[in-house]
């Protein structure tokens, strides 16, 4: 799969708009406009990535003179299969340190789904759930109030009054 497909997929299950303009894949919500362009090499991104974000703001201008919020939250995704040099590298992170225009990722080494939710991390909604059963929460919730003395939990479940049970903590921490 291109990197175009793969970014194409993992931006619209994020809920962008997604759609592919002159060989590059645009992207837009509410909030953020911007651009994913796949290079052959290393190089190829070095050297053409300013030529790709001037020609894309030159393309939307109109649109981000009518939407000045999307004009501060506006990226440019410079990615490419190839593997960079430690060199490279570093030229990497000059792109994507220049604030000028657009946001920037420059990502190499791009070849799994892993690889495109790494450098589209940003723009993308945190995925860290947890799933717990009713007993395991249960549980969860008396294992870490077995903790605290007794009269504060009591105070705090059966009267369900906070004062209560910050009064039992503070009596208890006294008698210790």
């Amino acid at each position: 799969m291109s990197i175009l497909d793969m970014a194409s997929k993992r931006l619209a299950t994020a809920g962008y708009d997604v759609t592919s303009i002159a060989g590059h894949l645009c992207f837009e919500d509410a909030s953020v406009l911007g651009f994913v362009a796949e290079f052959v090499s290393v190089a190829a991104l070095l050297n053409q990535w300013k030529h790709t974000e001037e020609s894309f703001l030159r393309d939307h201008a109109a649109e981000l003179r009518r939407d000045r919020r999307k004009a501060w939250n506006v990226y440019s995704i410079l990615l490419t299969h190839e593997r960079a040099s430690a060199e490279q590298t570093k030229h990497l992170v000059a792109v994507e340190e220049n604030f000028e225009a657009t946001r920037k990722i420059a990502r190499a080494g791009i070849a799994i789904d892993r690889d495109i939710e790494t450098a589209l991390g940003v723009l993308l909604p945190i995925r860290h759930r947890v799933s717990l059963s009713s007993e395991n929460a249960l549980d969860l919730v008396r294992n870490r109030l077995s903790v605290l003395p007794t009269a504060a939990v009591r105070s705090l479940l059966v009267r369900g009054n906070g004062e209560d049970f910050a009064d039992a903590l503070v009596r208890e921490e006294d008698t210790e």
